[in-house]
């Protein structure tokens, strides 16, 4: 069934789609499937400077990338994850996340034991094997980032609820435990005006504004407590929502349609 499900695949890839879409029950062994078109990912030693190559395997469920790192048949799937799943070596700090560590508290903080960092070893590992692999929300944040670059090939398994996954990152949710500076805020009633999507625009320019001036003290010094770093993080990682929903959503060629939902305690779009 493998063979024939390869066959079928290369067939489609041959007939000029760029993206092809493999069916199969469980324990039909889509994972080694998986593993084998990533690994038929152009090479180095085939490519041309400007060409992409080697492939990401990507799954939006954890527990699968789990199953990946305890299947003998998929040790060359080279797993990363996010920094919050790795904990600080340094002495005092070894309950502290990575995302929390003073690497990412201090300005400027150089780490004598970083090239031993499990997240950092973990991630350069990965962007120099054939097969990096991560969850999809991993994906969508380092994709095509300096560190791991453009990749030839891309496979995401278990994906058959990836239209809702798609969603749900493309969702910006504004709430308290979304927007550190709620309470510092006015939020306009967007759905009575006439155009509720322009009017969201325009309370994103404005909420944007206001994450970079609460932004500014937390950048400027040196030193950041753990609470310090996450506010920082957050309103560094609303900042960028926003502004990527502001100019897509004034994009005339976007093919989103963006729809705007306000409760009396949050606002969606």
């Amino acid at each position: 069934m493998q063979a024939e499900a390869l066959s079928e695949i290369r067939d489609a890839f041959a007939a000029g789609n760029t993206v092809v879409i493999v069916r199969a029950p469980t324990g039909s062994g889509k994972s080694l499937l998986a593993r084998a078109i990533a690994g038929g990912a152009r090479t180095a030693t085939d490519a041309e400077p400007a060409d992409a190559i080697n492939a990401y395997y990507t799954t939006p469920q954890v527990s699968q990338l789990d199953d990946v790192a305890a299947d003998p048949l998929l040790g060359d799937l080279n797993i990363i994850r996010g920094k919050s799943n790795y904990t600080c070596i340094l002495n005092g700090e070894t309950g502290t996340p990575v995302n929390r560590a003073p690497c990412a508290r201090e300005q400027g903080y150089d780490c004598s034991v970083r090239h031993r960092c499990p997240y950092f070893s973990d991630r350069a590992i990965a962007s120099n094997r054939r097969i990096a692999a991560m969850t999809l929300a991993y994906f969508m944040q380092t994709a095509g980032s300096d560190v791991f670059g453009r990749r030839d090939v891309v496979v995401i398994d278990e994906a058959h609820g990836l239209p809702e996954w798609a969603e749900m990152y493309a969702t910006v949710t504004l709430q308290s435990n979304t927007v550190p500076i709620w309470d510092e805020i006015t939020v306009p009633d967007l759905t009575a005006e006439s155009d509720p999507l322009d009017r969201t625009i325009r309370f994103a320019e404005t909420l944007t504004d206001a994450c970079e001036r609460a932004l500014q003290p937390l950048i400027s010094r040196e030193t950041l407590t753990p609470a310090e770093t996450a506010r920082r993080d957050r309103l560094q990682e609303l900042r960028s929502e926003l502004r990527w929903f502001v100019t897509d959503a004034r994009d005339p060629q976007s093919p989103t349609t963006w729809v705007v939902d306000q409760t009396e305690t949050e606002t969606e779009y």
